[in-house]
């Protein structure tokens, strides 16, 4: 856990991370979780689905911060560029799971 709150502090502080630490690959892993954190969060759920289009695939994700659990869904198509959506923070990470659900039904609603 000391590693996490030094990985933290680094991002905040604008510090890398010590060559000391990057030998020892367990504390580097939780250094860096740390450091990204605060900068844009971890991912704590991610799924991939098919979109019954044949033409693209979705991503919904859930990504952790200091603010909240962020809901996020990406559309990639097979030859153009992806589309991005994402919401304000949620407290839970369930809430925010079925945020990232419901802007792929509406995704499909505008898509139809």
């Amino acid at each position: 856990m000391q590693a996490f709150r030094s990985g933290r502090l680094a991002r905040l502080e604008h510090n890398p991370m010590s060559f000391q630490l990057a030998d020892e690959p367990e504390l580097a892993s939780q250094w860096q979780d740390g450091f990204d954190f605060v900068g844009a969060g971890l991912q704590v759920w991610s799924e991939w689905r098919p979109t019954n289009r044949g033409y693209s695939e979705a991503h919904l994700s859930v990504v952790r911060t200091e603010g909240g659990y962020f809901p996020s869904l990406y559309v990639t198509y097979w030859h153009g560029e992806p589309s991005t959506r994402s919401q304000h923070a949620r407290a839970t990470p369930a809430e925010a799971i079925a945020d990232a659900e419901a802007m792929l039904r509406d995704w499909y609603l505008v898509e139809a």
